[in-house]
């Protein structure tokens, strides 16, 4: 009994008859470029997530430490120190890094917002008692040189109501 041609399987060869050697490389080639530059997006999220959630962490610590009361609420080199410490771990900040916070890779401010120096918001805090304003500034470095990925400074500004007045 003879066998209907299209019931055999012929491998390497596409239904019209031709080889079909090298294909599996070629698509290999064209899908792997594709798949690495969607490892490193992921990765660089990864990254920009962990930094988003500790500049936002060592914002709220300085503001919360700051608002203890009026003489410490513009205490930038205290609010720098715990900044620092809640952003450890992150690309460029390893545990022998120091900063006065005013420039460069890590810049922290702290001022106190009553009526008589308001800050860009209006006078006062939030009815018009003084506050806290406390802004982390993150600098992240480049990991891959790759093109309008993701976010160059991270920024957060954290305001907190001054707790005791004297």
């Amino acid at each position: 009994m003879k066998q209907h041609p299209s019931s055999t399987i012929q491998q390497g060869r596409n239904p019209r008859g031709g080889k079909r050697d090298g294909v599996a490389m070629v698509e290999f080639g064209m899908t792997s470029v594709v798949v690495f530059l969607m490892l490193l997006v992921t990765f660089d999220f990864g990254i920009y997530t962990s930094s988003f959630l500790a500049i936002q962490n060592a914002s709220r610590v300085a503001a919360l430490r700051n608002s203890g009361g009026l003489e410490s609420a513009d205490d930038q080199a205290t609010a720098c120190s715990l900044a620092i410490e809640q952003m450890r771990g992150l690309p460029g900040i390893d545990a022998s890094f120091t900063s006065d916070c005013s420039s460069g890779l890590v810049v922290v401010t702290s001022e106190l917002c009553d009526a008589d120096s308001p800050c860009a918001e209006g006078a006062g805090g939030f009815d018009s008692d003084p506050s806290v304003k406390v802004v982390v500034r993150y600098t992240l470095p480049d990991l891959f040189h790759l093109p309008n990925v993701g976010p160059g400074v991270i920024a957060r500004a954290t305001h907190a109501k001054v707790r005791a007045i004297s």
